[in-house]
């Protein structure tokens, strides 16, 4: 042994070790281990179960490592991974530890945040009612029927918590001024239970609008208005009217509001010529209606228009009766022994018989003719004479007695 310590082999494994133990030591005094801090590292969630969401993202870590200031120096934080692994999550809040993987020749010191408490949710799909909101109002005279949306329902995909919020989809209908049919596709808005607007990125609707059809009709009015008869040409000039009237007077009418607002107080019959009437007419008339309108009693009217002929009267006071063809040898007087006469004629023929003072050169004769027989005490009528282009219209006394003189 004491040969192989002073042996020139021993002397060259000592060269050898005290070669290598300066190196280490020149080596450890130039690149030292030392430890760095990685703030802001960003967590991954692996292995989320299927249909299932994270409400908020993992966040950050702070990771401190411990290293050769060479590795250190060549490291950065998108050098170092951090993650939660969720396989097996349930909805819910929960806490998660924080794993991590470094780069070869680093070790871990310590984790800031060691774990995260993570929010789990659920992707589910809900299906609501469709509700249609009008605005405005349709033009006066006008109504409208329930705005029909289709489809009826719409489904929803989205975070199971936001779906519990949603009560109902709404759209929203402006009827300003609509006269007509009115059909649109519509924006679909999400509503609570307060129907107060829900608004969330997650939620995917499967259909973003829908279209709304709504019924538009002119409302019906009704109202009383008179009935007056239309008359066309003029009567003959023998004959006047004396007379008009219809049944019903007054009728109640009904139709579009636009209409019946702009209708006025009454309604007249179809034309009736009186150029062709020589008497009383009397008849069912139609009714001239504009057009949807219509008459609650009916569109036809009796109508009665009076027609005499055109006559005037003239009195002829005082006339004698006379006694035709007595028996011979016998004399009578009359009781009364005259009678007042009325003519009746076309004003035109007494007018063609007067003279300027104003009298009429008209021969009327009362008469009874005993026929030569002699008169007894029954009652003997009164005959008269007058011009053909008269007519007797009243005569004071048809009969007289007659008394031996």
């Amino acid at each position: 042994m004491k040969q192989f310590f002073s042996s020139n082999i021993f002397y060259a494994i000592l060269s050898v070790i005290l070669a290598v133990f300066l190196m280490f030591f020149v080596d450890s005094a130039e690149n030292p281990v030392q430890e760095k801090s990685f703030a802001a590292v960003n967590i991954t969630a692996l292995n989320l179960p299927a249909n299932h969401l994270l409400e908020s993202e993992p966040g950050t870590v702070e990771i401190r490592v411990r290293g050769l200031r060479s590795a250190l120096n060549l490291t950065s934080s998108r050098d170092l991974r951090a993650w939660v692994d969720l396989e097996g999550s349930d909805p819910g809040l929960a806490p998660h530890d924080i794993q991590v993987s470094l780069p070869s020749g680093l070790e871990l010191v310590s984790l800031r945040p060691v774990s995260v408490e993570l929010d789990v949710d659920s992707l589910e799909t809900k299906t609501v009612p469709v509700r249609c909101q009008t605005t405005n109002a349709v033009r006066e005279g006008y109504s409208h029927l329930e705005p029909q949306p289709q489809p009826e329902e719409i489904t929803i995909s989205g975070p199971r918590r936001v779906l519990d919020r949603v009560d109902a989809a709404r759209v929203t209908v402006d009827l300003d001024d609509r006269a007509a049919e009115y059909q649109a596709d519509l924006p679909v808005v999400l509503l609570d239970e307060d129907s107060k607007e829900i608004q969330d990125a997650r939620l995917s609707l499967s259909t973003a609008n829908v279209r709304v059809l709504v019924a538009v009709t002119e409302n019906l009015l009704s109202k009383s208005v008179q009935i007056r008869t239309a008359l066309s040409g003029t009567v003959d000039e023998k004959y006047i009217v004396t007379g008009m009237e219809v049944e019903p007077s007054v009728v109640k009418v009904s139709g579009p509001y636009a209409v019946i607002s702009r209708l006025g107080d009454h309604l007249t019959t179809a034309p009736i010529e009186l150029s062709a009437l020589t008497e009383t007419f009397e008849g069912m008339v139609d009714l001239v209606l504009p057009e949807n309108v219509e008459v609650l009693e009916g569109n036809r009217v009796l109508v009665t228009i009076g027609i005499e002929e055109n006559l005037t009267r003239r009195v002829f006071a005082g006339i004698p009766v006379e006694l035709r063809e007595p028996p011979p040898g016998r004399s009578y007087g009359c009781l009364p022994a005259t009678v007042d006469v009325t003519l009746a004629a076309y004003p035109w023929v007494f007018a063609n018989a007067s003279d300027d003072t104003g009298e009429y050169d008209i021969e009327v004769k009362a008469y009874v003719d005993l026929a030569g027989e002699p008169a007894d005490s029954r009652d003997y009528a009164v005959l008269l004479e007058y011009p053909e282009e008269y007519r007797l219209a009243e005569i004071s006394s048809e009969t007289v007695r007659l008394y031996s003189n």
